[in-house]
């Protein structure tokens, strides 16, 4: 497409003057408003005029556009755009009455004539590939002055390149013709190539540029920018460097500007181009986005880590309502009816749901892609600890279900247990040097769904001292301090059944003859006995797991020459011994 352009352009030689004027005039308050910039993006009805690629899309419009010039001139036109990518348009130019006077400077014989020129105009859009459109334009043109016609003929071709809601760029020749007679004339139309872009990502701004290079002008500069204010109202300004004389009517005379407001299916238009010394003129059209059914919404939804496709149920909220299933290759399709917000529940199993929506325009086909994550296996996350310094320990995780494994813990006592089919598991901690008796919890792990839990573990066959235990002298009582440690130390024995337990009771070094305790001995083994019973009563421990023993003041920790050092060894201690 590119080539025949080239080719066109570079075969034209000795153009000569050319004719139709009107067709350097910018046609639509829209274009017009953004500078007349309207190549790499002519949307909708509006592209018959500039650049029939524009036409591509399934929307039915029908606009009516009214232009008021100087002295009586005035332009109306209509176009139409079909859901096909069929496009026409009507333009009808008039001056007015003018007064008709003969070679003599009599009044003529018709006192006065009104000058006109008809412009019809075909067009065509379609797709070359996914983001690339063409067009293709044939026009009809026909002037009649005082006793004289004159009829024309044109074509127009064009490309447009659209990445949404980036970026697109259009290439069209405009008016192409063979020489044709004017009068006496030979001439030709104002053949124009023009290459154009827009930029759109910084949202709610859109910005257009373009160059247009007409055979018998020089070139042209255009400018264009829109601001959106919540998808109502549109503000534009615009600036080109013809094909008006900027020497003579001013700088001004280039500017552009104009506003769009939408309401419902609806667009008002309105835009004034400034023309220094002569005025303002202005145009004002109304567009309509017809009731037709051919707008589709096409959601794709597919595997969020994959891309593979998903034929996942969706239920549709909003402007549309609906409960289906995608296909096989995760496509599900619905008519778009109005504009407006459109919700989404998706769900497929072993996929977590999703909640999504997007907004419909109502006047075009839209495309939206939902990602689902998959649920996948569960997870197990925890510590490895002392059981009763709270330390954390380093080792290794063992763990049987429905499937087997074991992992390691890190220095700081964590493991993470990954990709666990769903089902029951036995986790058993084993500390590094195995030092410790291997302790197991139960867990039940669920899809998608991160458990911890918490493993401590009882080191083998050393004592453990109840800290903060004292007895007073030649007393086996229990403190109620005591008792809250005890209560402690009686959940861990009962979590581990497969331990026995040597309770060891000691005295200082006085000796004690007492009428309950004749002497050390006796005193020792009653601190022990006193803790069994105690574990056995209120913490519901199994006696047979519980050996007491007395040692008196045989094992001392602490010396016995000060009262500190005396309290410290009134104790008892506990030791794993199976």
């Amino acid at each position: 497409m590119i080539l025949i352009f080239l080719f066109t352009i570079f075969s034209i030689r000795d153009v000569g003057t050319t004719a139709f004027p009107l067709l350097k005039v910018g046609i639509g308050p829209k274009p017009s408003a953004l500078g007349e910039a309207y190549v790499g993006l002519p949307t909708g009805v509006s592209a018959i005029f500039w650049n029939p690629a524009g036409l591509i899309g399934r929307e039915l419009q029908f606009e009516v556009s009214h232009q008021e010039w100087f002295g009586g001139i005035r332009d109306e036109v209509l176009g139409i755009k079909l859901p096909n990518g069929l496009g026409v348009g009507f333009l009808h130019s008039s001056s007015g009455e003018i007064e008709v006077w003969d070679a003599t400077n009599y009044p003529g014989t018709e006192p006065t004539i009104t000058v006109a020129t008809e412009y019809l105009q075909l067009g065509y859009g379609g797709r070359i590939a996914k983001e690339w459109h063409y067009g293709l334009g044939t026009k009809m043109l026909m002037e009649s002055g005082y006793r004289e016609y004159t009829f024309a003929f044109g074509a127009d071709l064009g490309i447009i390149h659209y990445q949404k809601k980036r970026f697109g760029f259009g290439l069209v020749v405009n008016h192409l013709t063979p020489k044709f007679y004017y009068g006496k004339a030979k001439v030709t139309l104002p053949i124009t190539i023009s290459i154009g872009g827009i930029y759109e990502r910084v949202r709610p701004f859109r910005f257009l540029t373009a160059l247009s290079l007409p055979i018998d002008n020089r070139p042209i500069l255009k400018l264009g920018a829109e601001y959106e204010i919540k998808r109502i109202v549109a503000l534009r300004l615009g600036y080109r460097t013809g094909p008006q004389d900027l020497k003579n009517l001013g700088f001004l005379s280039g500017l552009t500007a104009g506003l769009g407001v939408k309401i419902d299916r609806y667009e008002i238009n309105y835009c004034f181009v400034p023309y220094g010394e002569l005025g303002l003129t202005h145009r004002i059209g109304i567009t309509a986005l017809l009731p037709y059914g051919g707008y589709r919404l096409k959601v794709k939804v597919y595997d969020q880590d994959d891309q593979a496709p998903l034929p996942a149920h969706l239920q549709l909220t909003g402007i549309i309502t609906d409960d289906r299933s995608a296909d096989r290759l995760g496509r599900y399709e619905a008519r778009i009816k109005k504009k407006g917000w459109v919700y989404f529940t998706v769900s497929h199993d072993g996929y977590f749901t999703k909640i999504d929506s997007t907004y419909l325009f109502g006047d075009r086909d839209q495309e939206y892609r939902i990602g689902l994550k998959k649920i996948g296996e569960g997870m197990i996350y925890g510590h490895l600890y002392d059981a009763f310094t709270k330390e954390p320990l380093e080792g290794r995780i063992t763990y049987d279900g429905p499937i087997r494994g074991e992992a390691m813990t890190t220095t700081h006592g964590t493991f993470k247990i990954k990709e666990l089919p769903e089902g029951s598991y036995l986790l058993i901690g084993h500390d590094r040097y195995g030092a410790y008796y291997p302790d197991s919890v139960p867990i039940q792990v669920e899809p998608g769904v991160m458990k911890s839990c918490e493993i401590y573990l009882i080191k083998k066959k050393e004592p453990i001292v109840l800290k903060a235990i004292h007895f007073e002298t030649a007393k086996a009582e229990l403190t109620e301090e005591a008792k809250a440690i005890l209560d402690e130390i009686g959940r861990v024995i009962k979590e581990n059944p497969e331990i026995g337990i040597e309770i060891s009771g000691h005295t200082d070094a006085r000796e004690i003859r007492t009428a309950e305790f004749k002497d050390n001995w006796e005193l020792s083994l009653a601190r022990a006995n006193a803790v069994k019973d105690y574990l056995v009563k209120k913490c519901r421990i199994d006696h047979r797991r519980l050996i007491t023993k007395g040692y008196a003041d045989t094992r001392p920790i602490a010396p016995n020459t000060t009262e500190e050092g005396m309290a410290k060894n009134r104790r008892v201690e506990f030791k794993i011994i199976r």
